[in-house]
């Protein structure tokens, strides 16, 4: 199965904790813009956790390369 840790817009921030209380490794999106947040502020969403996959998979093979 595919995760967030594969994908090109995954950007891995460390470990944290699922819903159940296991340590997943966890970080950011970047395949959407930021998200408006209730203090005001806008931030990417975190994710890792296998129950909470976005379903847009793009793999780190299709990555594009500068020279």
């Amino acid at each position: 199965m595919k995760t967030c840790e594969d994908c090109y817009h995954f950007v891995l921030l460390g470990e944290g904790k699922n819903g159940k209380g296991e340590t997943v490794e966890v970080g950011n999106c970047f395949r959407y813009p930021p998200v408006q947040q209730v203090s005001g502020g806008s931030a990417y969403p975190i994710v890792g956790a296998i129950e909470r996959q976005c379903g847009e998979f793009a793999p780190l093979t299709k990555r594009k390369t500068t020279k």
